[in-house]
């Protein structure tokens, strides 16, 4: 759970996973990261190759979760949002 008021104005929160992988939280309004209703909508990730992949929902399934811990992602990007 991250509180809501550690997301900055632009309302994103950056940090580093595995020494090398950058990985930011784009969220809709600053609210807690347990309130009802909001979701993982999609997952993008930079590998180091220079390719984007977009990822539907909250996982992060083969083959792209070996290469995050083999250090070939650079970075994540999660999208978050309130559920319809």
């Amino acid at each position: 759970m991250l509180p809501g008021w550690l997301f900055r104005a632009e309302r994103t929160l950056t940090f580093t996973f595995l020494g090398q992988c950058a990985v930011t939280y784009h969220m809709p309004e600053r609210v807690d990261t347990c309130t009802p209703g909001l979701h993982v909508h999609k997952l993008i990730l930079q590998l180091r190759d220079g390719q984007t992949v977009e990822i539907a929902g909250e996982i992060i399934g083969a083959p792209y979760a070996a290469l995050v811990r083999e250090g070939q992602i650079s970075a994540i990007e999660v999208m978050l949002g309130m559920q319809a």
